[in-house]
């Protein structure tokens, strides 16, 4: 399975299983931003088995972009719900899927001196 036909299906899932809009509108944004970092790349044609590569790569471009750490956590949770997905569907392994959202977590970026 392509990532595209994946974005398509998850977000399909979510408004099935009765997400409100707002929360559609999350992982539009989210994975879409995510799915845009991809095709954006030389490989716009990427299939699920190669994820996990462009996952800890686009997380770097967002950290290099300086935002918030609300915003950059807002996109963990939006990727980590869509390979969640994927995983629950049989379309990403297990250890793959674990061993990337550790490496993801592990090094949040700095939250502002309060």
């Amino acid at each position: 399975m392509k990532i595209e036909d994946a974005v398509q299906a998850f977000l399909a899932d979510r408004k099935v299983n009765g997400c409100s809009k707002d929360t559609v509108r999350f992982y539009e944004y989210t994975v879409g931003s995510f799915y845009a970092f991809i095709s954006n790349t030389d490989n716009s044609a990427v299939s699920i088995d190669e994820i996990a590569q462009y996952i800890n790569l686009y997380f770097l471009s967002l950290q290099e972009k300086k935002l918030s750490y609300s915003t950059h956590h807002a996109h963990v949770r939006g990727i980590r719900a869509f390979t969640k997905f994927l995983h629950t569907n049989g379309q990403l392994d297990p250890p793959r899927h674990q061993r990337t959202h550790r490496n993801l977590c592990s090094n949040p970026p700095s939250s502002p001196n309060p």
